[in-house]
């Protein structure tokens, strides 16, 4: 038994084909070949500090927020009726 091909290419068209395939551009794919192994290395290391924070947030414990409350009333505290510091509080500045 013996199979008709019935498929066939054009006249001439391996011919033209050579021709026809020097007429698209060269694409210089150097600087790509060059920036991939970095974009991958940056990458990489982008997750694996993402998950290294997520882990740590839910691994800590919580920590009490503050709020600068603590300086004021050490500051309110440590001024005199007239508004002043009193020596006391001067002389832990200045050590």
């Amino acid at each position: 038994m013996v199979r008709k091909n019935d498929i066939s290419t054009p006249q001439g068209y391996f011919d033209e084909l050579k021709g026809r395939l020097g007429d698209i551009p060269h694409r210089d794919r150097r600087g790509v070949r060059i920036f991939a192994p970095w974009m991958a290395i940056a990458a990489s290391m982008l997750l694996a500090v993402l998950i290294g924070n997520f882990i740590l947030r839910k691994t800590a414990a919580p920590v009490e927020e503050d709020n600068g409350w603590d300086y004021i009333s050490y500051l309110a505290q440590s001024l005199d009726p007239d508004g002043l510091p009193d020596e006391e509080f001067l002389t832990d500045v200045e050590q």
